[in-house]
């Protein structure tokens, strides 16, 4: 794309500018659409429920099984495994990380990190030593 911020602005230049933005927002308002379609893909058998799906990934796994029971009503048992269903169908579609990594706090995650980025410059300094 050209860079014409300097260059005085007529009704065709702005026309056009809208344009490109109106094209560029309709596309990411596609694709957004369609990822929603995806994870929610299941709303006709009644588990592709975006409350459902806020509170999985909000790392709230028995507030979504109360949920489920609270608006479909029926037991413990079936409300666990609607929830989890819906949970292995996010994690595979990529978006819900999988319970193993959800798990680590974000002041470990910090420190593992912070860890391997000393490793890596103790092993640059080596490496420039030799």
């Amino acid at each position: 794309m050209n860079d014409d911020r300097d260059a005085p602005l007529d009704d065709a230049s702005i026309q056009r500018k809208l344009d490109a933005i109106l094209a560029a927002l309709t596309r990411l308002e596609g694709r957004a659409g369609s990822a929603a379609t995806s994870v929610a893909g299941s709303a006709e058998q009644g588990d592709g429920d975006p409350q459902l799906e806020h509170l999985l990934m909000a790392g709230q796994k028995i507030a979504a099984i109360k949920e489920y029971r609270l608006r479909r009503g029926g037991g413990l048992t079936e409300a666990k495994a609607k929830v989890e269903e819906l949970e292995r169908r996010m994690v595979a579609q990529g978006v819900l990380l999988p319970n193993r990594f959800q798990s680590i706090p974000p002041s470990m995650f910090s420190a593992l990190v912070l860890a391997v980025a000393a490793a890596a410059i103790i092993f640059a300094f080596l490496a420039l030593r030799h």
